[in-house]
């Protein structure tokens, strides 16, 4: 290694040659692949220490060089590699790419255009059950930031009963889905949209227990009749269970082990929680609970806020006007609001009360503000914050 470092700074073509020697016979000194990365690019060789990197990366030769590939790994296209090197990761990260160079103004159909025959979907049928299923989670994943509630939960649904025909593991779908879902109503949606493909009672049984683990007891409560007929009296017994307890059965993986694995499968190329760093899957169920609470007209996916949350936003248009007064939006802009506004404004402030935010339902949240006339100025101090009666722990 000395030599290797002290050639280095006058002859990097004859440091290499011994460097790549020593490689060849399988040496997995960490220092010495980074020499040889170094020597690579002081030669300008780009491609070749690129290439070397990623190697280094997928032999797991150190953390250090796996942390310097992953800007490598979230920039490759399909293109770049060989049929034998795809991985769900890189047809998620393909997928991203696609996303963003098709017009967003049908996302559907841009997703239809780009996952349907051809490379991309070619390159999906050679990967394993698993790789196929984390990749549909990914797409359900980048398509909630596109999509409304209903056309995300069509999508999902879609994919589930496919994962159900294959025989692969649909759960994964239903908590990818369970996470895009930014209100209650949107969730009843999802449970109700279940029924028609009659999915395993195993399966209901699964994501009814993880909602009641994290929702509110009340809000389960009210979504379980929708799906009772796909239960059988043992399933019943369980989710109930649950519900009462707010703890998952011992043989049960909870909602953050299931996408743990599913990231697993994904990683280095795409990674979810790089763009959603602010997602934090510890909530305070006691806040959440306070905070937003279901009504008896739930069934009817109408979702009202009448204790906590009304203290919070008010419980009629005239309370909530008060409050967005209070936190200093302009009084002029705020007299010029309908009940239309701000009914609209209501439900996407409680969409983020719900859990924490996430890009899409912070995007709604502007969108409605903007819609109403205000400028991203005025809002920007809109924080949801419970009163200063409540305990100091409050909602990021």
């Amino acid at each position: 290694m000395f030599d290797i470092a002290i050639l280095g700074f006058t002859k990097p073509a004859q440091a290499f040659e011994l460097a790549e020697a020593l490689l060849a016979q399988g040496n997995r000194e960490p220092l010495l692949w980074e020499k040889a990365v170094a020597l690579l690019r002081k030669l300008g060789r780009k491609a070749d220490a690129d290439a070397l990197l990623l190697h280094a990366a997928k032999l797991s030769i150190s953390p250090e060089l796996s942390r310097q590939a992953l800007p490598l790994h979230r920039t490759r296209r399909l293109t770049d590699v060989a049929p034998a090197e795809v991985t769900p990761g890189l047809l998620a990260n393909e997928l991203r790419w696609r996303l963003e160079e098709v017009s967003s103004t049908d996302p559907r159909g841009a997703l239809k255009q780009i996952s349907g025959k051809g490379e991309f979907s070619v390159a999906r049928a050679r990967l394993s059950p698993e790789g196929q299923t984390a990749l549909d989670v990914a797409t359900i994943y980048l398509m909630s930031a596109e999509l409304d509630g209903k056309a995300l939960i069509k999508l999902a649904t879609d994919r589930i009963l496919l994962a159900m025909k294959e025989g692969r593991n649909a759960l994964w779908l239903g908590v990818a889905t369970l996470e895009s879902m930014e209100s209650p109503h949107d969730l009843t949606l999802f449970v109700r949209a279940l029924v028609p493909i009659k999915p395993p009672s195993t399966l209901i049984e699964s994501i009814l227990c993880l909602i009641a683990a994290d929702a509110p007891p009340v809000l389960t409560r009210k979504i379980v009749p929708l799906v009772s007929s796909l239960l059988d009296a043992k399933s019943k017994a369980l989710v109930l269970g649950v519900i009462k307890s707010r703890k998952l059965p011992d043989d049960m993986q909870s909602r953050r082990a299931i996408l743990s694995d599913i990231r697993k499968l994904l990683l280095p190329e795409f990674d979810w929680l790089e763009d959603n760093t602010g997602a934090d899957d510890d909530d305070d169920d006691d806040l959440l609970e306070e905070l937003f609470e279901v009504d008896d007209d739930f069934d009817d996916g109408v979702v009202a806020a009448p204790t906590s949350a009304s203290k919070m936003m008010g419980s009629s248009p005239g309370q909530l006007r008060a409050i967005l007064a209070q936190i200093g939006l302009p009084e002029r802009k705020l007299a010029k609001l309908t009940v239309s506004d701000l009914k609209e404004l209501y439900e996407v402030i409680a969409a983020c009360t719900l859990r924490p935010p996430t890009p899409r339902s912070m995007a709604q949240l502007v969108k409605a503000f903007e819609r109403s006339g205000f400028s991203p100025k005025d809002f920007e101090k809109m924080i949801m914050r419970p009163p200063q009666s409540r305990r100091s722990k409050g909602i990021n």
